[in-house]
């Protein structure tokens, strides 16, 4: 699995879907990142790979806003202009859970300087639920309460007519 991943790799140190593409898509970039900083233990990873794939996403992230722009799609939010938010919650939840980095980096920082400035009326609600579940695994506690809240009043109780 580790060498045929590898063989998706792009010069400029991000993952395409297929071998033979040149087109880099930083949802798998962050998944093979984040799968083989867990897989470390298991077998040999070469660090100097991870760490261009590090350089490689810190460059898709706004030195102003915090906030990363993604490039290629995810199934589930294709050609939508909350990619940024809900790419930057993927993300931070990515590098967290993949122990090696803290909240002290600097990536993560201003990760969670992108967060905390969203506007949720402006959001959908899937991409809501990433942030929350971003700001719950970097524990953000006042930005969880305040999207916890916002989230709630959202809800849809079974049974509701006004759907």
């Amino acid at each position: 699995g580790y060498a045929r991943q590898l063989a998706c790799r792009r010069g400029n140190s991000a993952y395409s879907l297929f071998r033979n593409s040149n087109v880099p898509n930083s949802w798998l970039t962050i998944d093979t990142f984040f799968a083989f900083e867990k897989m470390k233990n298991l077998t040999f990873v070469d660090e100097e790979i991870q760490q261009k794939t590090l350089l490689y996403l810190r460059s898709l992230q706004n030195s102003e806003t915090g906030c990363f722009s993604p490039t290629g799609s995810f199934y589930t939010i294709q050609n939508d202009e909350h990619n940024v938010i809900h790419f930057s919650a993927y993300v931070l939840m990515r590098l967290l859970l993949s122990g090696q980095y803290g909240t002290g980096d600097t990536l993560i920082t201003n990760l969670t300087r992108c967060l905390e400035n969203v506007t949720m009326e402006d959001e959908k609600i899937y991409t809501l639920a990433y942030v929350f579940h971003a700001a719950a695994v970097a524990k953000m506690l006042p930005l969880w309460e305040r999207l916890y809240t916002y989230l709630m009043k959202q809800n849809i109780t079974e049974g509701q007519e006004d759907l």
